[in-house]
């Protein structure tokens, strides 16, 4: 019995070292994963240069790193977004112009603006709404599945308001019909039927970007937290 002990002792000791070891590498993950949040993934230099900015006033975030969503939507949100969330949310419209002049006299590139007091919210209409929100095909508008501080609610449904989200590619190209091709239709996969009914899909390089990695974070989080309940026990 003694002998079962000691060996059941020396087993639990083992995992317990193991268990130890992950946790130690997968919070040097997370470090590593806030560190490319914090500098920006996949960020211009123009972009990154305006939000480290210390002399400039009314620079709230880029549109990326303002919103989060849901695992299952990450893909279509990706690609619903693109170039898009490298745009800067400003204050107001001077704070944009005292950017692009502060990009101009630095040399440091171009970038896009969005002044809160100036965008305004994009809308599918009621029309198109009501003739497909019952189908199986239908997911959800992006602006609606996404999470943002309700500060900023003009501009996500300016980027993100007329977006469509399907289950797939044959169900984006069915909506897509019995819409007339009026909405953007991003499938969960990433497909996705243009306005017009032009389409563009096919392999991604899996590049990383803010959405991908906020994703990652979480998982890794998780998996953390999972570990030490292990642990204790």
């Amino acid at each position: 019995r003694i002998k079962n002990e000691k060996s059941k002792k020396i087993m639990l000791t083992n995992d317990y070292s193991k268990h130890d070891q992950d946790i130690i590498s997968i919070r040097h993950k997370i470090d590593n994963l806030k560190r490319e949040i914090e500098n920006g993934v996949d960020m211009p230099n123009s972009v990154r240069s305006i939000l480290k900015s210390t002399s400039l006033t009314g620079i709230h975030n880029t549109i990326g790193n303002i919103i989060s969503i849901d695992d299952k939507y990450a893909k279509a949100l990706n690609v619903a977004i693109s170039a898009n969330k490298n745009y800067i949310i400003t204050t107001d419209e001077e704070s944009a112009k005292k950017a692009i002049n502060y990009l101009k006299d630095n040399h440091l590139g171009r970038a896009t603006f969005f002044p809160m007091t100036v965008i305004k919210e994009r809308y599918v209409d009621y029309e198109t709404l009501s003739i497909i929100r019952n189908s199986t095909d239908f997911v959800g508008v992006m602006s609606d599945l996404v999470s943002y501080n309700r500060q900023y609610e003009a501009i996500i449904k300016n980027q993100l308001g007329t977006v469509l989200v399907a289950t797939n590619l044959d169900a984006a190209t069915r909506l897509s019909h019995l819409i007339n091709s009026r909405y953007k239709i991003v499938s969960l996969s990433g497909d996705v039927v243009n306005v017009g009914g032009s389409m563009t899909g096919g392999s991604t390089y899996q590049t990383k970007s803010i959405i991908t990695t906020k994703q990652e974070l979480r998982h890794t989080e998780d998996k953390e937290q999972l570990l030490k309940q292990e642990l204790v026990e």
